[in-house]
């Protein structure tokens, strides 16, 4: 595993109001999750409730998953989508700065092109595309992609699919049912850091095999 660029990966999780990424222009951000680890190992994570832009829908099957309720979201801080993108830009930029990161970071999520696609559309919704393409990388890895690969090639088991509960249970050697009953509903901050150990385990598990 190269520890070099793990060290500069951020997981990306967001929960949202659609169940697809063709949905990001039509349905609500509704969270960010962020975690990364220093090259000392040390996690940073952030966790950002949204409130929805009035037009854009909710799904009853999104909020199945992670339990939206203003009410709720209110009261647990939520902000609205321009104070979410200065508080994540602001974030990114002081990891970078602290632990002296080049820009842009590489992004890491699970089916990034739901969490890359629903993200972006927030920032050019709100103006602030141009920063956050400064500060993130357009390539993103996905953990979902680099697990459904390792299956394809034989070297991962098939069953339980490529779902990040799947993952996080053959990384942790748990039953995937015992993962799902542990998370409960779907939190940005929580599924952020298991793709990032997610990932950061896959690539040790494809990295050549060091035995003679």
């Amino acid at each position: 595993m190269n520890t070099e660029n793990t060290a500069t990966l951020v997981a990306i999780d967001i929960e949202t109001g659609g169940v697809g990424e063709t949905q990001c222009t039509t349905h609500a951000l509704l969270s960010i999750g962020c975690a990364a680890y220093t090259a000392q190992g040390y996690l940073h994570t952030f966790h950002q409730l949204v409130l929805p832009e009035p037009r854009l829908k909710i799904h009853p099957e999104a909020v199945a998953v992670n339990g939206y309720d203003r009410d709720k979201w209110m009261k647990l801080g939520a902000a609205v989508e321009s104070w979410a993108c200065i508080r994540l830009l602001d974030w990114l930029k002081s990891f970078a700065a602290r632990h002296c990161i080049k820009l842009p970071l590489t992004c890491v999520a699970h089916n990034a092109g739901h969490d890359k696609g629903f993200i972006e559309a927030m920032f050019i919704r709100q103006g602030w595309r141009t920063e956050w393409n400064e500060i993130i990388s357009r390539r993103w890895r996905c953990s979902c992609a680099a697990l459904g690969f390792l299956q394809d090639a034989g070297t991962m088991p098939e069953s339980g699919g490529a779902s990040l509960d799947n993952l996080t249970a053959l990384r942790t050697g748990d039953t995937i049912e015992n993962v799902r009953a542990a998370r409960g509903i779907h939190t940005a901050d929580h599924d952020a850091l298991q793709c990032l150990d997610g990932y950061r385990w896959l690539m040790t598990m494809a990295a050549p095999s060091t035995a003679h």
